[in-house]
């Protein structure tokens, strides 16, 4: 874990409401790997009082730095679009356990609901270098929300399946819809590895279709949480074998066949 002044290399609106910030932070880059997340403090004021946790959204190590993918939705991100070029940043990081890349298949699927996209891409950089195979399943609310053209998408996977629910990009509906008939096909391998991340919603279901599945399913959690590091314990989730896990140290990235799903 590392505590860093990081410097604001730019903060750009890449679709309605959604920001991308890139910030030179040599040793957060360094030390990084996929699922991972930084603890941002926005200002030096006490609103907001607690840091906000990101995930890393990608990783330039050869410029040494990192990018932050978040969306305006409260005071906290409003403020985090007033930063500028040249400003600097109080990070802490990289905290948590990420993505295990290292399993021995060929293909990986990545699954990603809304701003659960945000890990996926640092992600699909690291299994590309690892020659594997990355398919990616891509569902938003509007189809803005999904902001690389067809040809980014190309150079970030192999294939790629899009939904909407307003029915501008890809099919229209959620995204667990095409992955069902994925799962179905006989020609599905079971040489291969599923890392999702999205809202609660999305993760309960995929959790169901991972049961009938003999793949290691990989999740990573969206949870509120104050100080990053277990000391608060505010981001226990419920195993199925009735212990706890902290989201901040014991995750983000978890086992998804463990999490207890009550449906």
């Amino acid at each position: 874990m590392i505590k860093e002044s990081g410097l604001v290399e730019a903060n750009e609106s890449i679709a309605s409401g959604m920001f991308i910030i890139t910030i030179e932070a040599p040793g957060i880059a360094a030390a990084s790997y996929p699922g991972q997340f930084v603890h941002l403090r926005i200002n030096d004021n006490i609103n907001p009082l607690l840091r906000r946790p990101f995930s890393i959204h990608k990783v330039d190590r050869g410029k040494n730095s990192i990018q932050l993918l978040y969306k305006v939705v409260g005071d906290g991100t409003k403020r985090m679009r007033l930063i500028g070029e040249g400003d600097t940043v109080d990070l802490i990081g990289p905290l948590g356990n990420g993505f295990n890349t290292k399993i021995k298949v060929n293909r990986t699927v990545l699954i990603g609901g809304g701003m659960g996209i945000a890990p996926l891409f640092f992600l699909a950089d690291e299994l590309q270098n690892l020659g594997k195979e990355v398919i990616l399943f891509w569902g938003a609310r509007a189809g803005q929300e999904i902001f690389l053209s067809d040809e980014e998408l190309g150079k970030l996977c192999g294939s790629f399946t899009l939904t909407s629910e307003d029915g501008t990009r890809g099919a229209v509906g959620m995204i667990t819809d095409p992955l069902k008939n994925y799962l179905a096909d006989p020609d599905h391998s079971n040489d291969t590895v599923f890392y999702c991340c999205g809202p609660r919603l999305m993760l309960k279901e995929l959790a169901q279709l991972a049961q009938s599945s003999k793949s290691d399913w990989y999740a990573s959690l969206e949870e509120r949480m104050a100080c990053g590091i277990g000391v608060c314990q505010g981001c226990a989730v419920l195993m199925k074998n009735g212990e706890y896990k902290l989201v901040c140290v014991d995750g983000p990235v978890i086992n998804l066949k463990e999490i207890y799903n009550d449906g």
